[in-house]
């Protein structure tokens, strides 16, 4: 990866940590991003933060002099008025029915939600010229990360925390990132029972 090289020619390195969650949390990823920042050597690194809504944690990225970016990730609802409706239940039952809803779902999240986040961390990435991605909430939460970068062509690492399900979108877009890491040996496991490693 040309971008890891620059390191030992002694230029700065930019990186670029993303944060994915919503709803107020500061959970364990954000935590763990904020001490891996805070070891890092600043001499060597310049380092930004990007959150898709504030958060109180923000003030401790400041602290340290990390930049903190906020990009918009539009929502889709979860609720809508067929489920109060049993025939949609059954027809969800029926394998190719379940089947096509998902992909209406997932066709409507990638267009509504996160291309749109895509493009707008892509900005962002040419803007700071970054050199690496990295994103704290594994492929399916950090999709538009992984898009920005490859409209970037920019170096992207996916740490991975949890045992989510995966289908072949996520298959699709591990194979094209730069470094997946597991945050311990038993997602390694699961990612590796489910094709992503």
């Amino acid at each position: 990866m040309r971008a890891f090289r620059r390191v030992a020619t002694g230029r700065e390195y930019r990186l670029l940590f993303v944060e994915a969650s919503t709803g107020g949390v500061v959970g364990g990823s954000l935590s763990g991003l904020y001490h891996l920042i805070r070891g890092l050597d600043r001499e060597r690194f310049r380092v930004g933060m990007v959150l898709y809504e504030p958060k109180t944690i923000e003030r401790d990225f400041l602290e340290l002099g990390v930049p903190v970016y906020h990009v918009r990730r539009p929502r889709l609802q979860k609720e809508h008025t067929l489920l109060q409706y049993d025939g949609y239940h059954r027809a969800k039952a029926i394998g190719p029915v379940r089947a096509g809803l998902r992909a209406a779902r997932q066709s409507a999240r990638l267009f509504a939600e996160e291309l749109p986040a895509a493009v707008a961390l892509a900005r962002l990435i040419r803007r700071e010229r970054i050199d690496v991605v990295h994103v704290g909430n594994g492929l399916r939460a950090n999709f538009d990360g992984f898009l920005a970068c490859r409209f970037t062509h920019t170096p992207f690492v996916c740490h991975v925390k949890g045992f989510e399900k995966y289908g072949s979108r996520e298959r699709w877009a591990s194979r094209r990132t730069d470094m997946l890491l597991c945050m311990t040996q038993a997602i390694l496991a699961h990612c590796r029972e489910k094709g992503l490693v």
